[in-house]
């Protein structure tokens, strides 16, 4: 076997696969890994898209949001339209910190409890 790996060439790996994995992490302590980079697809910018830009518009504009959850919706949309996210990564991201923000401690009021709902993956 150490043979065929030498053969191969002084270049290449026996066996191993070219991953391609982008990591955001937040305050060093919530990983999030995207699903885009690791599984490369077409983003859309369907109806889908357009209702989740339009959600986080609304949200950044109300003044019951608190600014920890307006700088994650900020975040989102700049993600969303460099390209980095689809929705379904946005959603993911979204979901993630918010309940990592009341794991943490935070209380939602009912406002950032509508939000999170709204955020639901869907097929």
């Amino acid at each position: 076997m150490d043979n065929l790996k030498k053969m191969q060439g002084p270049g290449k790996r026996w066996n191993e696969e070219q991953k391609n994995e982008v990591h955001y992490e937040r305050n060093g302590l919530f990983r999030f890994e995207s699903l885009t980079k690791q599984k490369p697809r077409k983003i859309k910018r369907g109806k889908s898209y357009q209702v989740f830009m339009e959600n986080i518009d609304i949200y950044l504009d109300s003044n019951e949001v608190r600014l920890e959850i307006k700088k994650l919706l900020q975040d989102t949309k700049d993600y969303l339209l460099q390209g980095v996210f689809d929705v379904f990564d946005a959603n993911r991201y979204l979901r993630g910190n918010i309940y990592f923000l009341v794991h943490q401690g935070s209380q939602l009021n009912d406002y950032e409890r509508k939000i999170l709902k709204s955020f639901k993956n869907k097929p």
